[in-house]
């Protein structure tokens, strides 16, 4: 009919989808278990400059919903920023991106550089920076992220993950 017609075409129009994927007819793949979890883009692309943002009072467009509580102030970044470009100049090449300075350059950063902040840099540089109960909490999400990235899951792996990552959650959620 006319209406399905046209409902369809705006269907198309608005997500972009015509049909069912030809990946559906290979026999071997399972959906969606034979897809991993795209841990790029969810923490190195999103939580991290997220949480980033949320410490130098960038998070809100208004600054007065910032919560002091979490500020971490420009200078201390700017502190932050050096050391980490002082540290790439020890640095193996293998870990990918050396690391810039955080407080100038985090709008460029690319997923392995967010990945090296949370796994290699960010507990050390914010230990005495972050008040102990946030830093804490930081600590379970970087713990899941190492987690994550193993290529071997082991025993309770994944329970571990999803309780740390749910303490992580639940205490930035209050």
């Amino acid at each position: 009919s006319i209406d399905n017609k046209y409902k369809k075409e705006q269907l198309i129009k608005n997500y972009g989808i015509k049909g069912t994927s030809k990946l559906l007819e290979i026999k071997a793949l399972k959906f969606p278990w034979s897809f991993p979890i795209d841990i790029m883009h969810f923490f190195f692309k999103n939580i991290a400059p997220l949480m980033f943002a949320y410490w130098s009072q960038k998070f809100f467009k208004n600054n007065s919903e910032d919560s002091n509580i979490y500020k971490i102030n420009n200078s201390i970044w700017e502190e932050i920023g050096n050391k980490m470009k002082e540290i790439s100049k020890n640095m193996p090449l293998d870990i990918g991106r050396l690391p810039q300075n955080i407080y100038k350059h985090y709008v460029g950063f690319k997923a392995v550089e967010w990945r090296n902040w949370i796994t290699l840099f960010s507990l050390p540089l914010l230990n005495g920076k972050l008040d102990k109960r946030y830093l804490l909490r930081w600590n379970k999400f970087v713990k899941a992220v190492e987690l994550c990235l193993q290529y071997i899951y082991i025993n309770n792996d994944l329970n571990e993950i999803s309780d740390l990552l749910n303490e992580f959650y639940f205490h930035y959620e209050k």
